[in-house]
């Protein structure tokens, strides 16, 4: 099964959309809490979001693969 973050084309613009918001929010903070120069503040919002943006795209495989049965509850702590 295909991940649908990755591969269908509503899902995967919601969820570029999701982050890309999510590193503007961010820049901002950095900028105006942090009082960061602009330029290290976007280069840290964009390594920050697109790297939890392509990690979550792994995780899903993992989340997805992974079920909640009585007998496999160990199995499924440990992953």
């Amino acid at each position: 099964m295909q991940n649908p973050f990755a591969f269908k084309s509503t899902y995967s613009k919601a969820y570029w959309l999701s982050w890309g918001l999510m590193a503007i929010f961010y820049t901002a903070i950095l900028r105006l809490v942090f009082d960061l120069p602009y330029d290290q503040a976007i280069a840290d919002s964009l390594l920050f979001c697109l790297s939890f943006a392509l990690i979550g795209l792994v995780i899903w495989n993992v989340v997805n693969y992974s079920s909640l049965e009585k007998d496999r509850v160990v199995n499924t702590l440990i992953t």
